[in-house]
Protein backbone atom coordinates (compact mmCIF):
# COMPACT_ATOMS: atom_id res chain seq x y z
CA UNK A 1 0.00 0.00 0.00
CA UNK A 2 1.35 3.64 -0.94
CA UNK A 3 -0.08 6.61 1.37
CA UNK A 4 -0.94 9.83 -0.21
CA UNK A 5 -1.62 13.67 0.35
CA UNK A 6 -3.32 16.06 -1.74
CA UNK A 7 -2.53 19.52 -0.87
CA UNK A 8 -3.08 23.38 -2.45
CA UNK A 9 -1.18 26.38 -1.38
CA UNK A 10 -0.27 30.05 -1.80
CA UNK A 11 2.85 31.38 -3.03
CA UNK A 12 3.34 34.68 -0.76
CA UNK A 13 5.74 35.95 -3.61
CA UNK A 14 5.04 34.55 -7.31
CA UNK A 15 7.65 32.81 -8.52
CA UNK A 16 9.08 33.51 -11.96
CA UNK A 17 10.26 31.06 -14.01
CA UNK A 18 13.58 30.06 -12.72
CA UNK A 19 12.05 29.99 -9.26
CA UNK A 20 9.70 27.42 -10.35
CA UNK A 21 13.09 25.11 -12.19
CA UNK A 22 14.99 25.52 -9.36
CA UNK A 23 11.99 24.42 -6.90
CA UNK A 24 11.41 21.26 -9.38
CA UNK A 25 15.45 20.12 -9.26
CA UNK A 26 15.59 20.44 -5.79
CA UNK A 27 12.27 18.34 -4.98
CA UNK A 28 13.56 15.64 -7.38
CA UNK A 29 16.89 15.47 -5.73
CA UNK A 30 15.16 15.33 -2.49
CA UNK A 31 12.07 13.23 -3.38
CA UNK A 32 14.58 10.64 -5.31
CA UNK A 33 16.50 10.10 -1.95
CA UNK A 34 13.29 9.33 0.53
CA UNK A 35 11.38 7.56 -2.44
CA UNK A 36 8.66 10.01 -2.92
CA UNK A 37 7.00 10.53 -6.16
CA UNK A 38 4.65 13.16 -7.61
CA UNK A 39 2.82 15.50 -9.05
CA UNK A 40 2.61 19.55 -9.08
CA UNK A 41 0.88 22.05 -10.80
CA UNK A 42 1.26 25.57 -10.42
CA UNK A 43 -0.86 28.22 -12.05
CA UNK A 44 -1.41 32.06 -10.79
CA UNK A 45 0.91 31.88 -8.14
CA UNK A 46 -1.20 28.68 -6.92
CA UNK A 47 0.06 25.13 -6.33
CA UNK A 48 -1.91 21.60 -6.03
CA UNK A 49 0.22 19.05 -5.19
CA UNK A 50 -0.01 15.20 -4.99
CA UNK A 51 2.81 13.51 -3.00
CA UNK A 52 2.76 9.48 -2.71
CA UNK A 53 5.32 7.51 -0.80
CA UNK A 54 6.05 5.94 2.50
CA UNK A 55 3.19 7.14 5.10
CA UNK A 56 6.26 8.33 7.78
CA UNK A 57 8.35 10.17 4.58
CA UNK A 58 6.02 11.84 2.79
CA UNK A 59 3.90 13.23 6.10
CA UNK A 60 7.70 14.41 7.26
CA UNK A 61 7.74 16.10 3.96
CA UNK A 62 4.27 17.68 4.24
CA UNK A 63 5.25 19.12 7.54
CA UNK A 64 8.21 20.29 5.78
CA UNK A 65 6.45 22.13 3.19
CA UNK A 66 3.95 23.44 5.78
CA UNK A 67 6.70 25.00 7.48
CA UNK A 68 8.03 26.66 4.35
CA UNK A 69 8.03 30.32 4.01
CA UNK A 70 7.06 30.69 0.46
CA UNK A 71 3.88 30.09 0.74
CA UNK A 72 0.61 30.12 3.00
CA UNK A 73 -2.73 28.65 3.10
CA UNK A 74 -1.88 25.19 2.90
CA UNK A 75 -4.93 22.80 2.95
CA UNK A 76 -5.31 19.18 2.82
CA UNK A 77 -7.53 17.86 0.46
CA UNK A 78 -7.23 14.30 0.49
CA UNK A 79 -4.61 11.95 2.54
CA UNK A 80 -5.10 7.86 2.16
CA UNK A 81 -3.80 4.63 0.81
CA UNK A 82 -3.67 3.51 -3.13
CA UNK A 83 -2.61 -0.36 -3.92
CA UNK A 84 0.06 1.12 -6.30
CA UNK A 85 1.74 4.64 -7.19
CA UNK A 86 0.05 7.10 -9.54
CA UNK A 87 3.25 8.50 -10.51
CA UNK A 88 5.78 5.76 -10.02
CA UNK A 89 8.09 7.81 -13.10
CA UNK A 90 8.04 11.03 -11.49
CA UNK A 91 10.45 12.25 -8.64
CA UNK A 92 8.15 14.83 -9.19
CA UNK A 93 6.08 16.11 -11.99
CA UNK A 94 5.86 19.43 -13.02
CA UNK A 95 3.58 21.51 -14.83
CA UNK A 96 2.96 25.20 -14.96
CA UNK A 97 -0.25 26.29 -16.11
CA UNK A 98 0.48 29.66 -16.57
CA UNK A 99 2.25 28.56 -19.83
CA UNK A 100 -0.31 26.47 -21.22
CA UNK A 101 -2.16 29.31 -23.44
CA UNK A 102 1.15 30.34 -24.91
CA UNK A 103 2.02 27.32 -26.34
CA UNK A 104 -0.64 25.56 -27.28
CA UNK A 105 0.31 22.66 -25.21
CA UNK A 106 -3.57 22.31 -24.01
CA UNK A 107 -6.50 23.22 -26.20
CA UNK A 108 -9.41 25.32 -25.29
CA UNK A 109 -12.11 22.71 -23.74
CA UNK A 110 -9.43 20.02 -22.67
CA UNK A 111 -10.50 20.82 -18.88
CA UNK A 112 -13.36 23.16 -17.51
CA UNK A 113 -11.08 23.75 -14.79
CA UNK A 114 -8.39 25.37 -17.16
CA UNK A 115 -10.90 27.81 -19.22
CA UNK A 116 -12.02 29.82 -15.51
CA UNK A 117 -9.64 32.12 -13.83
CA UNK A 118 -10.11 30.95 -10.38
CA UNK A 119 -7.51 29.20 -8.73
CA UNK A 120 -6.89 25.78 -7.28
CA UNK A 121 -8.37 26.67 -4.06
CA UNK A 122 -11.93 26.00 -5.56
CA UNK A 123 -11.21 22.41 -5.25
CA UNK A 124 -10.47 22.47 -1.52
CA UNK A 125 -13.82 20.47 -1.34
CA UNK A 126 -13.68 18.53 -4.70
CA UNK A 127 -11.18 15.49 -3.60
CA UNK A 128 -12.51 13.66 -7.24
CA UNK A 129 -11.89 16.66 -9.10
CA UNK A 130 -8.47 17.47 -7.88
CA UNK A 131 -7.47 14.02 -8.29
CA UNK A 132 -8.88 13.99 -11.60
CA UNK A 133 -6.85 17.23 -12.83
CA UNK A 134 -3.89 16.04 -11.51
CA UNK A 135 -3.97 12.95 -13.44
CA UNK A 136 -4.77 14.68 -16.46
CA UNK A 137 -1.03 15.83 -17.18
CA UNK A 138 0.83 12.86 -15.90
CA UNK A 139 0.95 11.85 -19.64
CA UNK A 140 1.46 14.72 -20.99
Amino acid sequence: MIYYIIYLSSAKKLFDTEALINLLKISNKNNSAIGVTGMLLHKDGNFIQFIEGDQQKVQALFNKIKQDNRHHDVFVIDDGWLDERLFADWKMGFRNLDLLDSDNTIKEGYSDFLNHTHDFHDLKNDKRGALMLLKLFKDN
